[in-house]
């Protein structure tokens, strides 16, 4: 998608980090391990994450990946390209990894919800300001 949408460094690294700051949210939401901390206070006005009751139906491998193309679809120019492949995830989800429909939507349901936050997150970073400003141009 980076190569689709010819993003620099600085906008492919911003787009990388939130959508896998979306991963580890959802790691931290549906395992809560010991190891993982929330960002919240770490990270400038970063939300508290809060979903409703978190579904022991979900399964963390598949949400993590789900979660993390949901936000590159949310953010990234050509982003509704990722919709095929997410599309075919969900398939490989149900045919190799053989997870139940009502586990695959427990975890969209929950990691629709993450991304929503983390693309509300991102959207107030300010990123949308400096990328309007006149280009450095060497002489």
């Amino acid at each position: 998608m980076m190569v689709n949408d010819v993003v620099g460094p600085c906008g492919a690294a911003r787009y990388y980090t939130y959508a896998n700051l979306a991963a580890y949210e959802f790691m931290y939401q549906a395992k809560h391990p010991s190891s993982y901390l929330s960002f919240s206070g770490f990270l400038h006005d970063y939300p508290t994450i809060k979903l409703a009751n978190p579904d022991s139906l979900i399964d963390v491998e598949f949400g993590c990946v789900y979660v993390l193309l949901r936000v590159g679809e949310a953010m990234l120019p050509s982003g509704y390209l990722l919709e095929k492949t997410r599309n075919q995830f969900v398939t490989n989800a149900l045919t190799h990894r053989h997870l139940s429909a009502e586990q695959i939507k427990a975890t969209q349901d929950h990691a629709d919800g993450i991304a929503k936050q983390i693309v509300r997150y991102a959207a107030s970073d300010g990123y949308i300001k400096t990328s309007g400003y006149p280009r450095y141009t060497p002489i």
